[in-house]
């Protein structure tokens, strides 16, 4: 069950990164495409590589509940930063 579950799971994913990459090259104006798909191939590749380094280096250093605290906080206020951005993206109209 839970091997059927994964291989759905991932099927799954895998559709849905092809209709996000498909997407955002059909939305993306021709002049801006290269950059646009540069930065969320950064985004989706780079950050979360990133990400993992940081959180074993924290776990490293402080052990797993100082770090599991950090990193909670950082997303916490990641979250309420784009919370307030949103208006902004909701009144854009380019």
């Amino acid at each position: 069950m839970a091997v059927a579950l994964l291989v759905g799971v991932g099927l799954a994913g895998g559709c849905a990164l092809s209709l996000i990459v498909a997407g955002i090259q059909a939305q993306a104006p021709s002049a801006l495409r290269g950059r646009i798909v540069s930065m969320y191939t950064v985004i989706s590749q780079v950050v979360p590589a990133a990400s993992g380094v940081l959180a074993g280096a924290l776990v490293h250093a402080w052990g797993v509940g100082v770090a599991l605290n950090l990193c909670g906080g950082a997303l916490v206020l990641l979250m309420a930063l784009a919370v307030l951005r949103m208006q902004a993206l909701r009144t854009h109209h380019g």
